[in-house]
């Protein structure tokens, strides 16, 4: 008898489990998670992706400094909206490419000692990753 018992003990919650676990997987198929923008992460796919031209003419701080900026920028321009990005981003008639976002971060923070040619790099594998990562939409 106590063996009975244990062993409807056992399917039971067994079958609540798996009952709890397709729920929520089907949750999570037909609305997925809004992705989280890691600074960390971005910072690490970028200083692992960078030429040998760029690594060299980009220090750790100042790549940090232009991926905050590059955040910033985005932010300020009200282009996140719920941790997502624009996939084309436009402020009325400007559409921000790679070459706009490198000129505005460089206009942005003066003291940055980097030419605008490694901004554009680093400002295009941030998109990249955000790309790969399913935050641009």
């Amino acid at each position: 008898m106590p063996l009975i018992i244990i062993i409807s003990i056992v399917t039971v919650s067994l079958l609540l489990s798996v009952f709890f676990i397709l729920r929520d997987a089907k949750s999570f198929a037909l609305a997925p998670p809004t992705p989280l923008i890691d600074l960390d992460r971005m910072y690490d796919y970028i200083f692992s992706n960078l030429d040998e031209e760029a690594g060299k003419a980009v220090t750790p701080l100042e790549l940090k400094k232009i991926i905050e900026d590059f955040v910033e920028l985005f932010s300020k321009n009200e282009l996140i909206s719920d941790n997502l990005i624009s996939q084309n981003p436009a402020i009325g008639d400007i559409k921000f490419t790679p070459d706009h976002i490198a000129t505005a971060i460089k206009n942005q923070d003066l003291d940055l000692d980097v030419r605008a040619i490694e901004i554009k790099k680093v400002v295009t594998l941030a998109l990249s990753y955000l790309s790969d990562i399913g935050a641009l939409i």
